[in-house]
């Protein structure tokens, strides 16, 4: 499991972020992440520790946020 890969949208339902800010976070190498083609993948468990660490962080921006669903 540890060597998981994500789409955008996965990690993005998994996290509750939004995609734009999982490639923001895969672009600054803050979560790891690789090309296969023209998709971005991203590493699960990279993200579940930088989610966690975001969960920890007394910085109430690096916490993931309610979306709104659209419709």
């Amino acid at each position: 499991m540890d060597d998981e890969w994500l789409t955008t949208n996965q990690a993005a339902e998994l996290t509750n972020y939004h995609p734009e800010s999982i490639r923001r976070l895969a672009r600054s190498g803050k979560i790891e992440a690789k090309l296969f083609g023209n998709s971005l993948a991203i590493k699960r468990i990279s993200l579940l520790a930088y989610l966690e660490n975001a969960l920890n962080s007394e910085d109430p921006r690096s916490g993931p946020k309610k979306r709104q669903k659209s419709g």
